[in-house]
């Protein structure tokens, strides 16, 4: 497999984990949860299984102390996103 073909499949895995995320988001709702909730747990999910990744192939290079103000900023603004649009739409 080539490097051009490695593009297509990353992009069609990359698919499925956001068609898997759309079913999950479905079923937690129908199940009763509150939209905010889950707007709060999906970037911890993430982060949580990604941080493991980062960790052992992204080291942060400027130093602890603002590497944890970013992810601090990247956690609050993707629920802040998904509560706006839950809240205006």
């Amino acid at each position: 497999m080539g490097k051009e073909m490695l593009v297509f499949v990353v992009m069609v895995i990359v698919q499925f984990g956001f068609a898997g995320m759309i079913i999950i988001s479905k079923l937690v709702m129908d199940g009763g949860m509150n939209p905010f909730v889950q707007s709060a747990y999906k970037p911890i999910f993430a982060t949580i299984s990604i941080a493991p990744f980062a960790f052992f192939f992204e080291r942060p290079r400027d130093g602890q102390r603002l590497f944890f103000s970013r992810y601090v900023c990247v956690l609050f603004s993707g629920s802040q996103q998904t509560n706006m649009y839950i809240s205006l739409g």
